[in-house]
Protein backbone atom coordinates (compact mmCIF):
# COMPACT_ATOMS: atom_id res chain seq x y z
CA UNK A 1 0.00 0.00 0.00
CA UNK A 2 1.25 3.37 -0.66
CA UNK A 3 2.22 6.31 2.03
CA UNK A 4 0.42 9.01 1.98
CA UNK A 5 1.32 11.94 0.07
CA UNK A 6 1.13 14.76 2.15
CA UNK A 7 1.50 17.22 -0.84
CA UNK A 8 -1.05 15.94 -2.64
CA UNK A 9 -3.35 16.21 0.45
CA UNK A 10 -2.70 19.55 0.97
CA UNK A 11 -3.59 20.44 -2.72
CA UNK A 12 -6.99 18.57 -2.64
CA UNK A 13 -8.00 20.05 1.03
CA UNK A 14 -7.45 23.26 -0.17
CA UNK A 15 -9.45 22.70 -3.26
CA UNK A 16 -12.43 21.50 -1.51
CA UNK A 17 -11.88 24.13 0.82
CA UNK A 18 -11.65 26.87 -2.25
CA UNK A 19 -15.22 25.66 -2.72
CA UNK A 20 -16.91 27.01 0.55
CA UNK A 21 -15.18 30.79 -0.04
CA UNK A 22 -17.48 31.75 -2.22
CA UNK A 23 -20.77 28.71 -2.12
CA UNK A 24 -23.06 31.00 -3.92
CA UNK A 25 -21.58 30.61 -7.01
CA UNK A 26 -20.68 26.87 -6.79
CA UNK A 27 -23.04 24.13 -8.56
CA UNK A 28 -22.67 20.36 -8.42
CA UNK A 29 -23.36 19.29 -12.05
CA UNK A 30 -24.27 15.43 -13.43
CA UNK A 31 -26.01 14.39 -16.02
CA UNK A 32 -27.34 10.70 -17.21
CA UNK A 33 -27.38 9.48 -20.67
CA UNK A 34 -28.01 6.04 -22.93
CA UNK A 35 -25.85 3.42 -22.71
CA UNK A 36 -22.16 3.99 -24.27
CA UNK A 37 -22.35 -0.17 -25.28
CA UNK A 38 -23.68 -1.16 -28.73
CA UNK A 39 -24.33 1.38 -29.95
CA UNK A 40 -25.26 1.08 -33.25
CA UNK A 41 -23.64 2.85 -36.16
CA UNK A 42 -21.56 4.62 -33.93
CA UNK A 43 -24.35 6.95 -33.00
CA UNK A 44 -23.46 9.20 -29.47
CA UNK A 45 -25.90 8.67 -26.91
CA UNK A 46 -29.00 10.63 -26.58
CA UNK A 47 -29.09 12.83 -22.83
CA UNK A 48 -31.50 12.07 -21.54
CA UNK A 49 -31.44 14.35 -18.07
CA UNK A 50 -29.41 17.06 -16.61
CA UNK A 51 -29.41 18.29 -12.92
CA UNK A 52 -27.32 21.03 -11.04
CA UNK A 53 -27.01 21.50 -6.89
CA UNK A 54 -26.23 24.89 -5.35
CA UNK A 55 -23.95 24.53 -2.68
CA UNK A 56 -25.10 27.30 -0.77
CA UNK A 57 -28.50 26.66 -0.65
CA UNK A 58 -29.21 23.24 -1.99
CA UNK A 59 -31.17 24.22 -4.65
CA UNK A 60 -31.73 21.84 -7.26
CA UNK A 61 -32.79 22.50 -10.77
CA UNK A 62 -32.75 19.73 -13.53
CA UNK A 63 -33.73 19.51 -17.41
CA UNK A 64 -35.03 16.15 -18.45
CA UNK A 65 -37.03 15.25 -21.66
CA UNK A 66 -39.45 13.96 -19.61
CA UNK A 67 -40.32 17.22 -18.14
CA UNK A 68 -40.24 18.91 -21.69
CA UNK A 69 -42.34 16.52 -22.94
CA UNK A 70 -45.18 17.44 -20.28
CA UNK A 71 -44.60 21.05 -21.01
CA UNK A 72 -45.46 20.33 -23.97
CA UNK A 73 -48.44 18.04 -23.59
CA UNK A 74 -46.86 15.13 -25.45
CA UNK A 75 -48.27 12.00 -24.26
CA UNK A 76 -46.09 9.68 -22.42
CA UNK A 77 -46.52 7.11 -25.28
CA UNK A 78 -45.61 9.60 -28.15
CA UNK A 79 -42.81 10.51 -26.71
CA UNK A 80 -40.26 8.02 -27.96
CA UNK A 81 -41.66 9.30 -31.43
CA UNK A 82 -40.44 13.34 -30.43
CA UNK A 83 -36.86 12.28 -28.85
CA UNK A 84 -35.11 14.47 -31.01
CA UNK A 85 -37.02 17.45 -30.81
CA UNK A 86 -37.29 16.90 -27.16
CA UNK A 87 -33.54 16.19 -26.26
CA UNK A 88 -32.85 19.57 -28.41
CA UNK A 89 -34.99 21.83 -26.10
CA UNK A 90 -33.66 19.60 -23.13
CA UNK A 91 -30.08 21.08 -23.73
CA UNK A 92 -31.03 24.42 -25.23
CA UNK A 93 -32.81 24.93 -21.61
CA UNK A 94 -29.52 23.97 -20.46
CA UNK A 95 -27.71 25.96 -22.00
CA UNK A 96 -29.51 29.11 -21.04
CA UNK A 97 -29.53 28.31 -17.29
CA UNK A 98 -25.92 28.50 -17.86
CA UNK A 99 -25.34 31.46 -19.64
CA UNK A 100 -27.98 33.08 -16.93
CA UNK A 101 -25.24 32.21 -14.40
CA UNK A 102 -22.41 33.18 -15.95
CA UNK A 103 -18.96 32.72 -13.81
CA UNK A 104 -20.08 30.69 -11.45
CA UNK A 105 -18.17 27.22 -10.82
CA UNK A 106 -19.41 23.89 -11.95
CA UNK A 107 -17.93 20.97 -9.93
CA UNK A 108 -18.63 17.23 -12.25
CA UNK A 109 -17.67 14.10 -12.02
CA UNK A 110 -15.70 13.49 -15.12
CA UNK A 111 -17.44 15.28 -17.39
CA UNK A 112 -14.44 16.17 -19.44
CA UNK A 113 -14.59 14.64 -23.21
CA UNK A 114 -17.00 14.21 -26.07
CA UNK A 115 -17.58 11.05 -25.08
CA UNK A 116 -19.10 12.39 -21.10
CA UNK A 117 -19.40 15.80 -20.58
CA UNK A 118 -20.06 19.45 -21.40
CA UNK A 119 -18.34 18.22 -24.95
CA UNK A 120 -20.96 15.79 -25.22
CA UNK A 121 -23.75 17.70 -24.53
CA UNK A 122 -22.87 20.29 -27.26
CA UNK A 123 -21.93 17.88 -29.61
CA UNK A 124 -25.19 16.55 -29.13
CA UNK A 125 -27.04 19.75 -29.61
CA UNK A 126 -24.95 20.31 -32.33
CA UNK A 127 -26.18 16.83 -33.97
CA UNK A 128 -29.80 17.51 -33.21
CA UNK A 129 -29.66 20.81 -35.58
CA UNK A 130 -29.59 23.28 -32.27
CA UNK A 131 -29.25 26.86 -33.16
CA UNK A 132 -25.33 27.76 -32.65
CA UNK A 133 -26.32 30.90 -31.34
CA UNK A 134 -28.19 29.19 -28.09
CA UNK A 135 -25.20 27.44 -27.49
CA UNK A 136 -23.12 28.28 -24.34
CA UNK A 137 -19.54 27.13 -23.41
CA UNK A 138 -18.23 26.76 -19.53
CA UNK A 139 -14.64 28.31 -19.33
CA UNK A 140 -12.38 25.24 -18.23
CA UNK A 141 -11.26 27.52 -15.17
CA UNK A 142 -14.61 27.19 -14.04
CA UNK A 143 -15.26 23.06 -14.16
CA UNK A 144 -13.76 21.23 -11.18
CA UNK A 145 -13.34 17.25 -11.69
CA UNK A 146 -13.16 15.57 -8.80
CA UNK A 147 -12.19 12.48 -10.64
CA UNK A 148 -8.65 12.86 -11.08
CA UNK A 149 -7.69 14.29 -7.93
CA UNK A 150 -5.29 12.34 -5.85
CA UNK A 151 -6.43 12.38 -2.18
CA UNK A 152 -4.53 9.41 -0.61
CA UNK A 153 -0.42 9.85 -1.84
CA UNK A 154 -0.27 7.51 -4.70
CA UNK A 155 -3.97 6.56 -4.94
CA UNK A 156 -6.48 7.87 -7.02
CA UNK A 157 -10.29 9.30 -6.11
CA UNK A 158 -11.36 6.53 -8.49
CA UNK A 159 -9.98 4.14 -6.48
CA UNK A 160 -12.70 5.02 -3.64
CA UNK A 161 -16.17 4.45 -3.86
CA UNK A 162 -17.55 6.94 -1.06
CA UNK A 163 -17.05 9.92 -3.57
CA UNK A 164 -19.05 8.49 -6.38
CA UNK A 165 -21.71 7.95 -4.04
CA UNK A 166 -21.57 10.84 -2.55
CA UNK A 167 -21.37 12.76 -5.43
CA UNK A 168 -24.33 10.95 -7.09
CA UNK A 169 -26.43 10.98 -4.02
CA UNK A 170 -25.75 14.84 -3.61
CA UNK A 171 -28.17 15.56 -6.72
CA UNK A 172 -30.46 12.19 -5.89
CA UNK A 173 -29.73 11.35 -9.00
CA UNK A 174 -30.01 7.76 -8.44
CA UNK A 175 -33.67 7.52 -8.38
CA UNK A 176 -34.90 6.55 -11.82
CA UNK A 177 -38.32 7.12 -13.37
CA UNK A 178 -40.51 3.69 -13.14
CA UNK A 179 -40.10 3.13 -17.39
CA UNK A 180 -37.09 5.11 -18.21
CA UNK A 181 -33.98 3.86 -17.12
CA UNK A 182 -31.79 6.50 -17.43
CA UNK A 183 -33.66 9.65 -16.87
CA UNK A 184 -32.79 11.31 -13.70
CA UNK A 185 -35.41 12.57 -10.94
CA UNK A 186 -33.84 15.34 -8.81
CA UNK A 187 -35.28 16.39 -4.82
CA UNK A 188 -34.34 17.67 -1.38
CA UNK A 189 -30.44 17.37 -1.41
CA UNK A 190 -27.65 17.45 0.70
CA UNK A 191 -25.83 20.10 -0.46
CA UNK A 192 -22.42 19.34 1.24
CA UNK A 193 -22.72 15.89 0.81
CA UNK A 194 -20.12 15.69 -2.47
CA UNK A 195 -17.73 18.06 -0.68
CA UNK A 196 -17.74 16.94 3.02
CA UNK A 197 -17.76 12.94 1.92
CA UNK A 198 -14.78 13.58 -0.76
CA UNK A 199 -12.90 15.76 2.31
CA UNK A 200 -13.04 12.81 4.71
CA UNK A 201 -11.46 10.12 2.07
CA UNK A 202 -8.46 12.84 2.88
CA UNK A 203 -5.83 12.00 5.63
CA UNK A 204 -5.68 14.52 8.62
CA UNK A 205 -2.89 17.18 7.37
CA UNK A 206 -1.76 19.24 10.15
Amino acid sequence: MATPNPKRQKIATNMLDGLYKDPSNVWVVHYSCESFHNRREGRSPRVTSIALCKLDTDQATSFSIHKVAERRQVPFSEIRNHYDDLEKEMIQDFFLHLSRHQGVMYVHWNMRDSNYGFQAIAHRFQVLGGDPSARYEVEESKKVDLFPIRFRGSRDIRRSKLPRAAFVYSIQGSRHHKNCSTCIRTGPTDKYLLVENARRTIPNVS
